[in-house]
């Protein structure tokens, strides 16, 4: 299917189409229920009639829409450009100014075109709003002084004295306290040498009854046992031969 080719758009059609689309600013409403993309096609049907009541070169519906399409895009293009080239360090050329069509679309469309700012980065944003008090920024109305004097002072509630209030400047500091030496605990900590896998090694029971249990269940050793158990076996059993030769 071939695409409908026609004649470029000249510079009065674009400030025609610019005034048309802001007498119908329905066609920039963002919602899109049934009722407003009704109202939108009707708007369109109208900018339609009134962009061709005077021009020489005759523009369908579908051709304006895809031209304010092809803005738009073409203008979120330019002003991305524009961005990232003044955010780029080395010197230079400064980057090219958006065009006339870009800068209208960014001030009807506002960050629809522009995009939103960036709510994570690390830079600050300085407020305008900051109220000031003779060209200087304002200063909290309460006295230092005030806080300082009624933080010295505290109250608590104890099993003889209730709700007395205690002068925190005549309070004995902690390190003039005599400790006590018999109730005060003392806490080891384990300053060793971690091992391979991080293991502690074993109590002196565990560790010996482990090395015993390891010695005997070894191969050589259970052999040697059985050879041992098989020899006393038979000196067993020749000697009680002898004795049962003896007797009968």
């Amino acid at each position: 299917m071939s695409k409908e080719r026609s004649n470029n758009f000249s510079r009065e059609e674009l400030n025609k189409l610019k005034e048309l689309l802001e007498k119908y600013s329905i066609i920039m409403n963002k919602k899109t229920d049934h009722a407003s993309t009704k109202q939108k096609d009707e708007a369109w049907c109208q900018l339609t009639n009134e962009f061709n009541s005077n021009n020489l070169i005759y523009r369908t519906k579908k051709q304006l829409i895809y031209k304010f399409n092809n803005m738009k895009k073409n203008a979120r293009k330019e002003l991305s450009q524009e961005k990232k080239e003044r955010r780029c360090t080395g010197g230079g050329p400064p980057p090219p100014k958006p065009s006339d069509t870009s800068e209208w679309l960014c001030s009807i469309m506002g960050e629809s075109i522009v995009g939103l700012p960036s709510t994570h980065d690390s830079d600050f944003i300085f407020d305008n709003n900051t109220p000031q008090l003779n060209g200087e920024a304002a200063q909290p109305s309460v006295a230092l002084s005030n806080i300082e004097e009624e933080m010295s002072m505290v109250s608590y509630t104890d099993g003889h004295n209730d709700g007395v209030i205690h002068d925190v400047a005549h309070i004995v500091p902690i390190h003039d306290v005599q400790e006590n030496e018999e109730t005060r605990e003392t806490v080891k900590f384990d300053t060793s040498t971690p091992h391979t896998m991080l293991r502690k090694p074993l109590s002196k029971p565990l560790e010996s009854s482990y090395r015993k249990r390891k010695l005997n269940f070894t191969p050589l050793e259970t052999r040697k046992k059985i050879i041992t158990v098989a020899h006393e076996k038979e000196l067993y059993l020749k000697k009680k031969g002898v004795r049962d030769e003896k007797i009968f």
